[in-house]
């Protein structure tokens, strides 16, 4: 009697040990996924926007695009020029040909869906348009969600300082003077802005800690 009772407490030992043993495997394994899970996650966001889904997170897919290797938030695509060009040409379809190149390696660039938009409009294809429209209009949204601006703690975050000033024209502010604040381990960009509408001046936060972040290891790696 004794002896089956063992028994079966040896065989729920080890079950329950297996079952241990396979909860920590999986744990692990997330552990281990979560080095760099965003690079997936934008790539899959970036897919549902362009198939027209409208609940995805739009601030999701801009922190998603920081973790990936093209993540560089000082720098303009080479395409950026061109299609400023074609713009001004009136030569649509190139714009839209340039346009379409940047967001195939940064989906998030807001100046971009800009001038797809612009170039889609002039050239009446409305369903380009609207989707251009959109995809702007929540990528600015997500921007805006995040933040007042008007303490470290309801700052807007951003993930390139190109996304600040497309902000503050979008406010209808006008930047007078800019200065880095770190505070713990953040990193803010602090204007001082007006409002011609009733020209009044008062202070806007930027958290930048992610473009600040990756300056700060590209310039250890040199």
């Amino acid at each position: 009697m004794i002896s089956d009772i063992t028994s079966k407490g040896k065989k729920m030992f080890y079950r329950n040990f297996l079952l241990f043993v396979s909860f920590m495997m999986i744990m692990s394994g997330t552990a281990l996924f979560a080095e760099a899970p965003l690079i997936n996650d934008y790539q899959t966001l970036v897919t549902k926007v362009k198939n027209g889904d409208t609940n995805v997170d739009f601030k999701a897919l801009r922190i998603a695009y920081s973790q990936t290797p093209q993540y560089n938030p000082y720098s303009e695509d080479e395409n950026m020029p061109l299609m400023l060009q074609a713009l001004n040409d009136k030569a649509y379809p190139k714009a839209l040909e340039y346009a379409r190149k940047i967001n195939e390696k940064n989906f998030t660039d807001l100046d971009a869906h800009f001038g797809a938009r612009m170039a889609c409009r002039e050239m009446g294809d409305k369903v380009c348009y609207d989707s251009h429209h959109a995809t702007l209009a929540n990528l600015i949204d997500s921007i805006m969600n995040s933040g007042d601006g008007t303490t470290p703690e309801s700052a807007l975050q951003v993930i390139t300082t190109r996304e600040e000033y497309i902000i503050l024209k979008v406010l209808n502010l006008q930047p007078k003077q800019q200065k880095l604040q770190q505070i713990n381990d953040k990193a803010y960009d602090v204007f001082e802005v007006s409002d011609s509408r009733n020209n009044e001046t008062f202070a806007l936060f930027f958290d930048v800690t992610l473009p600040y972040n990756w300056l700060n290891e590209s310039l250890k790696k040199k």
